[in-house]
């Protein structure tokens, strides 16, 4: 997000607007793609899906 200020106003950085709440989600995974692949196969070979609930 830092960079879109310094970016020509266009659609993904809302016309030179200063961010909303909600574009703050609008992030990917701050260690990049690679790394979140990664961290999605460890949390699934795991077997325990850590944060949800079966019910």
């Amino acid at each position: 997000m830092r960079f879109l200020p310094d970016c020509t106003p266009g659609y993904y950085n809302n016309e030179g607007q200063a961010p909303s709440p909600w574009s703050l989600l609008n992030v990917g995974y701050p260690a990049g793609a690679t790394a979140y692949f990664s961290y999605l196969e460890r949390w699934r070979s795991s077997g325990t899906f850590e944060g949800l609930d079966f019910r």
